[in-house]
């Protein structure tokens, strides 16, 4: 079950009108360029390629047409269509096999995305509000970061360590960042769900207690074994549910 509805990236501008100004800018992963078209495709479609190629004997006289027809898959062949004759069938099945079931070391294979040697950012603030307070109410969450040398294509993921111990978790692509300040927020609902029903199926009814939000930037996936993978920050903040009904 997902709880974060809303995942925002951010870019920070300095205002001599006012301290913080938030100007909206194109960091996220956007769907009309090389690098954000090829991980948006890719991740949902990678691990097919693998299992297909892992489970099958590829003939010398192997094809683009004829390898990608195979493909169980309807989504990940026509992908497979897309992509395999751009770089020709060997290279296209070195990518998928070194690519370390990572959508985004995959697209810097295939030189849709960039890598950025030696980047580096660190978190600076982040807050909940309401911090405390009853459930059945949207939380907003927000972390501020500077990156202070280009970073690469990668994952931003946030996490929640619940009372009950439910994994609640949401990530997003990124593309390749350039120095500057830059924030990302998350619409938090602590509402129990109409069809939430414990006793039958685990699910969160956000009992009273803290709770601990999670999160962290990384080159490529975070926990990505690719070679050039890498956490390049990551911190927490936490906020706390009221056994009071009315608090």
């Amino acid at each position: 079950m997902k709880v974060i509805i809303l995942l925002v990236l951010f870019y920070v501008q300095q205002s001599d009108q006012s301290p913080v100004d938030v100007e909206t800018r194109g960091v996220n992963r956007r769907f009309d360029d090389g690098c954000g078209f090829c991980i948006d495709a890719t991740h949902r479609n990678l691990h097919y390629w693998i299992e297909y190629i892992n489970n099958a004997t590829i003939p010398t006289n192997e094809t683009c047409t004829s390898f990608c027809a195979k493909i169980p898959d309807i989504e990940a062949a026509l992908v497979c269509d897309l992509y395999c004759p751009q770089y020709e069938i060997h290279n296209f099945l070195n990518f998928i096999k070194g690519s370390y079931e990572d959508p985004v070391y995959f697209c810097e294979q295939a030189s849709e995305c960039f890598n950025s040697p030696g980047g580096a950012a660190d978190a600076f603030k982040a807050s909940v509000s309401p911090k405390v307070g009853r459930a059945g109410v949207e939380r907003i969450f927000v972390a501020f970061y500077n990156v202070t040398k280009p970073v690469g294509p990668g994952q931003f993921i946030i996490s929640i360590e619940t009372v009950d111990g439910l994994p609640f978790k949401i990530s997003q692509f990124t593309d390749g960042t350039p120095v500057g300040p830059y924030g990302i927020s998350a619409e938090i609902n602590t509402v129990k769900k109409a069809d939430c029903h414990p006793n039958v199926k685990p699910c969160e009814t956000w009992k009273p207690g803290k709770y601990t939000i999670n999160y962290k930037l990384c080159n490529c996936l975070c926990g990505s074994k690719a070679p050039i993978s890498e956490v390049y920050f990551q911190g927490h903040a936490t906020f706390t549910i009221s056994a009071n009904s009315t608090a």
